[in-house]
């Protein structure tokens, strides 16, 4: 397994996704080293998102009228 620290670009990221496709079909068991890969996919997808996919909060003062 290879081990990802953080997402450099739009290809590592498809690549995360699907490997993290192949956990979530069938979720490995806790403390296994399949289970820590998937955790570690999941935070590198999680924090890739948050940085190039971010979405803004609403501003409040808009949906009030």
């Amino acid at each position: 397994m290879n081990k990802i620290v953080s997402i450099k670009d739009e290809i590592e990221y498809q690549a995360a996704l699907i490997e993290a496709s192949v956990f979530i079909d069938n979720e490995p068991s806790l403390g296994s080293q399949e289970a820590i890969r998937f955790e570690s996919l999941l935070n590198s997808i999680e924090a890739y998102e948050a940085k190039h996919y971010a979405i803004d909060l609403p501003d409040p003062s808009q949906s009030v009228k």
